[in-house]
């Protein structure tokens, strides 16, 4: 079953992927018209270099982070 078709909506078109040395990116549109992004590593790296490696776009800026409690993690 292609995506979007479960609920009824149109199939959305396949990602587009992208790799170039140890980097990959995968690029999708939605339904609703909104791209996305994902870039990251396609190996095992430090932590560091990870979070280096790795991003994340919806429609060219930052995704929504939002809070799901307002109770503190830490005090």
């Amino acid at each position: 079953m292609r995506s979007g078709t479960g609920q009824g909506g149109k199939p959305a078109p396949d990602p587009e992927v992208d790799v170039v040395g140890d980097c990959a990116e995968v690029c999708w549109t939605t339904p609703q018209g909104r791209r996305i992004t994902v870039r990251g590593g396609r190996s095992v790296v430090s932590r560091k270099k990870h979070a280096a490696l790795h991003s994340a776009t919806v429609d060219g800026a930052a995704p929504p982070s939002p809070r799901l409690s307002e109770i503190r993690l830490v005090s």
